[in-house]
């Protein structure tokens, strides 16, 4: 029953219908997997998932320590995708898990709610002593919450050595509608203020959506 964990989701789905046709407990076998520390594995997790319910939350919860970190981002998202919640401070923990698939997947998880999290804790995770995957989850939370947190954000990241992050923190900038802002009360004038002449030194002032 080795198909029941391979990473295509048509496999899994062929392996549990012949399961079932001799007489066998698909969601019984997953269970087995996934609670065998030797054995378990992240598309594990993902088949479970797709036989799981609610209940089985508890489960997935623990596999959120998992030493592997492909198991612990598929156990976010199966928690996800089963509608159960996992606490704003795990998840924010996870995004400076070394495993970039688990720090996507809590991010994916955060997005949401993203107005409602600390802009400084994230912005300070942009920062160039992070990883790669790390600063692009936290811009991306930076970027759901929207507002002068997100230009502030931004601006600073245009610079960024990852080319992508570098990108999309330009076409950000490039488009941002200042006065808007401005007249939002989103962020005093002077701040705005430096904020443009950051840009403009780095951007060429004419392409600024003013």
């Amino acid at each position: 029953m080795d198909h029941l964990a391979d990473r295509a989701g048509r496999v899994r789905a062929c392996a549990r219908w012949l399961l079932r046709q001799a007489g066998g407990d698909p969601y019984a076998h997953y269970r087995e997997l996934v609670t065998d520390p030797e054995r378990v594995s992240a598309y594990a997790v993902t088949g479970f998932r797709e036989v799981a319910g609610p209940s089985d939350g508890p489960l997935l919860h623990a596999l959120l320590d998992h030493p592997d970190g492909a198991v612990r981002a598929a156990a976010v998202a199966a928690l996800r995708r089963l509608g159960l919640t996992v606490g704003d401070a795990a998840l924010l923990a996870m995004l400076e898990d070394p495993c970039p698939s688990a720090a996507r997947e809590a991010a994916l998880s955060l997005l949401p709610g993203a107005g409602r999290l600390d802009a400084a804790a994230l912005a300070a995770r942009t920062g160039p002593e992070w990883p790669a995957h790390t600063r692009r989850a936290a811009f991306r939370m930076l970027r759901g919450r929207g507002g002068s947190a997100e230009l502030r954000a931004s601006v600073a990241m245009l610079t960024d050595p990852d080319p992508g992050l570098g990108r999309q923190a330009r076409v950000t900038v490039v488009n941002w509608n200042w006065l808007s802002t401005l007249d939002e009360g989103e962020a005093h004038q002077a701040e705005l203020g430096a904020l443009l002449a950051r840009a403009a030194r780095l951007l060429d002032l004419h392409q600024l959506r003013l």
